[in-house]
């Protein structure tokens, strides 16, 4: 029973390995509030946790501290440069997207058509385009609408100084019904799938730009704990973590899942983004360091630090309570 609750019983590993994810986690919430400091703070959290997992002495925040002011500069440009990354991925997946869901038909020149699409709330999503002096018309489909070929949307054409003509019922790739009318009413329009001329090109880069991002998810795996655990040359950090993150694919593809293990546990649960991040790089450090010992394989084993872990073991729970203190 004494071995249970002593310094290297389970019961004493448990509960300080619960510690410091909490603490961990609430210190790299802390530090990210503004934003540009994310960086920075998520290679403190690989400095402390990679240590942990080593089982090196230290102190949580005293430590997460010196390692946020001696990364700031290099860790930041990396941050900065990822979310310009990720602002022009997310520019050009709308783009692409928008334009290869789109329908499109024929009208009066001038005239204005206004599209209504089912929405999933039912109250319908509208949009409005204008008919082109050769008389076609083109809509993206908006965010929220799901096409396919039997999605049925209404639609209403306006020429200027009528009245609007009656709402026509059409599907993708059919012809709306024309609507009969006496009166200045604007005549009904048609609609079919529109197919752009760059319709190939536009197919092939869509994926492109998701592989783009799965290779973009693989480099940002390693890049902060390269900068928190090395000393090196910015641009051989991101040459390091390309060639990691591409030649270890299977801690590469496991991190992933890790990553999507902890979203969904935050988004089931809420208050689990305080300790999110220290689950995160406690498990991630775990494959991390199985990565760099194949090439650096006295990380964290300097001469003596195995003997001092004997000698760790050997002391009973209390024999130095000033320095078996919480090390946070």
């Amino acid at each position: 029973m004494s071995g249970f609750f002593s310094t290297d019983g389970m019961f004493y590993k448990i509960g300080t390995l619960i510690a410091d994810v909490v603490l961990l986690g609430v210190a790299w919430l802390i530090f990210s509030i503004p934003v540009v400091t994310i960086g920075a703070s998520t290679t403190a959290l690989y400095y402390v946790a990679t240590r942990r997992i080593s089982d090196r002495e230290g102190y949580i925040f005293r430590d997460f501290w010196s390692s946020f002011k001696s990364n700031f500069k290099k860790s930041t440009i990396v941050w900065v440069v990822a979310l310009v990354i990720i602002y022009v991925l997310y520019i050009n997946i709308t783009y692409l997207r928008g334009d290869l869901l789109a329908v499109g038909g024929t009208g009066v020149p001038g005239a204005t058509v206004e599209i209504t699409y089912p929405s999933s709330d039912g109250n319908g999503i509208v949009d409005t385009v204008t008919v082109g002096d050769d008389g076609n018309w083109a809509d993206s489909v908006p965010d929220g609408v799901v096409i396919t070929s039997t999605l049925s949307i209404t639609l209403v054409q306006t020429e200027p100084g009528k009245l609007p003509s009656d709402q026509a019922q059409a599907a993708l790739a059919t012809q709306a019904d024309q609507t009969p009318s006496t009166a200045e009413v604007s005549a009904a329009v048609s609609v079919n799938r529109e197919v752009r001329s760059d319709r190939p090109l536009r197919t092939f880069f869509l994926p492109f730009q998701y592989v783009i991002i799965i290779e973009f998810l693989f480099i940002s795996f390693y890049i902060y704990a390269i900068i928190a655990r090395f000393e090196m040359p910015l641009k051989d950090v991101l040459k390091t973590a390309f060639f990691m993150g591409n030649r270890h694919l299977v801690i590469s593809i496991a991190t992933t899942l890790v990553a999507a293990v902890v979203v969904l546990l935050v988004y089931m649960f809420p208050p689990a983004i305080i300790f999110a991040m220290g689950l995160f790089a406690f498990l991630h450090s775990f494959l991390l360091l199985r990565v760099f010992r194949k090439y650096r394989p006295e990380i964290d084993r300097d001469p003596g630090f195995e003997q001092e872990k004997k000698d760790r073991k050997k002391k009973p729970l209390f024999a130095n309570a000033g320095n078996n203190r919480k090390r946070w």
